[in-house]
């Protein structure tokens, strides 16, 4: 699934169909998903969750036990340099891979 937004960022709330049937309102044949709740992640990203276990939730907390720095990490990143004719420059930066990046902290 590609999510596209009118500023080419992932849009805040997204609306999936997973059914066209909602038992508490029938004239509204669809139900909106929290952006919180763990079920949105794996229907937005069934490639990271094949098996629909439950994605990100709010009571998840990082127990950090110890000292970790100096711990070299590799995070894999992907130049992308987008030239224009039009342009009288080069474009470039580095992105992450698919992960959304509010997921990716480390020795933080």
């Amino acid at each position: 699934m590609v999510f596209v937004n009118s500023d080419r960022e992932p849009p805040f709330e997204k609306n999936i169909r997973v059914y066209p049937f909602n038992p508490a309102n029938p004239q509204q044949p669809f139900i909106n998903i929290n952006i919180l709740s763990p079920n949105l992640d794996p229907m937005a990203y069934p490639i990271f969750f094949p098996f629909g276990e439950p994605g990100w939730q709010r009571n998840w907390r990082l127990i950090v036990s110890k000292y970790n720095g100096g711990v070299v990490v590799f995070l894999p990143r992907i130049k992308l340099a987008i030239s224009d004719v039009n342009l009288p420059f080069v474009l470039k930066r580095r992105q992450f891979q698919l992960i959304p990046a509010y997921t990716m902290t480390i020795n933080k």
